[in-house]
């Protein structure tokens, strides 16, 4: 592997512009979802929270290839169920606390992102063809029992700060 190549960064320092190892992962990652669900690379792309483009970028078609944010990646990984300790070691990540340029990443991508990214998965789920009535009467009486207990919660600390006064962070 040539100074090029190189897969570690210093702290502070830009990653490098190409890593190869990177761009294999990511194709045999879009490959083998392709395979298994019969997706497009768009789709992928989609399902993972990016833009086909940037999907593109990180394999290096189209132009210069270009390396992922952590929080980027941990949101395409996460959203296809992809682990995350080979794209790490790839990138020279610590898992624990990947950086990327020198900077680390929140511990989880932003709560309200990830929420919207699991909502969205729900959605592709109830729209696939091989979903028959019985996963989707279970999915259906999961989401329900969750919204009202989610419901209950939330009415709870709304009567509590209506009472109190004050709003408690944990609830």
């Amino acid at each position: 592997m040539t100074d090029e190549d190189s897969i570690q960064d210093g702290p502070g320092e830009v990653p490098s512009l190409r890593n190869p190892a990177f761009k294999d992962w990511v194709e045999r990652s879009v490959t083998e979802l392709q395979r298994l669900h019969g997706w497009t690379k768009a789709e992928v792309a989609r399902r993972g929270g990016l833009s086909r483009q940037q999907v593109n970028r990180w394999r290096g078609i189209g132009g210069p290839q270009s390396l992922p944010e952590a929080e980027t990646l941990i949101v395409f990984c996460r959203s296809l169920d992809l682990d995350l300790a080979e794209p790490y070691r790839i990138l020279g990540w610590d898992a624990a606390t990947p950086t990327a340029g020198g900077r680390r990443p929140a511990p989880h991508p932003v709560a309200d992102h990830e929420l919207r990214m699991k909502m969205q998965r729900v959605r592709f789920l109830l729209e696939d063809p091989y979903l028959d009535d019985d996963d989707r009467a279970l999915l259906e009486h999961m989401m329900d029992t969750l919204i009202v207990q989610l419901e209950v919660r939330v009415a709870r600390r709304r009567e509590a700060v209506e009472r109190d006064g004050t709003r408690s962070a944990g609830g």
